[in-house]
């Protein structure tokens, strides 16, 4: 094959420029377009995208559920103001003051100052928090 490309090239100049034409095949970028962009070949063929959107619904509601099940998830009470609490963290007790601008937190008043804390590390206690002796 190799003895035969120069005897080819001596006879005819063409007839090596002819051998390999890479101007007539699909290029690489035409290949990729090709593959990447297929046109109207790829189109789902679910006609009923309710019911598709119905069972995706479900599957979501039966894994959440599994989720919580399984991490014991669940929504804890809501506090009122003027009710006693237990804060975890700090080892004492306080009384709500309010809401906090932030999702499931809320304003303590403690013996040792106002804090604001997450739903998660407060108690509901019905015993109401020492008030420190005020000298007179």
């Amino acid at each position: 094959m190799l003895q035969s490309i120069p005897e080819d090239l001596s006879r005819d100049a063409w007839l090596a420029a002819s051998w390999k034409q890479t101007w007539e095949t699909a290029g690489p970028s035409r290949i990729l377009r090709y593959i990447r962009d297929p046109g109207d070949g790829l189109k789902p063929a679910c006609a009923d995208m309710e019911n598709l959107k119905r069972k995706e619904q479900r599957y979501r509601q039966k894994q959440q559920q599994n989720y919580n099940r399984r991490h014991r998830a669940h929504d804890m009470p809501h506090l009122q103001p003027g009710d006693h609490v237990w804060v975890k963290d700090m080892l004492q007790r306080g009384t709500v003051v309010s809401t906090a601008d932030t999702p499931r937190s809320y304003l303590i008043e403690t013996p040792r100052g106002t804090l604001r804390r997450n739903r998660f590390h407060l108690s509901p206690t019905s015993v109401a928090p020492e008030t420190p002796l005020q000298m007179l």
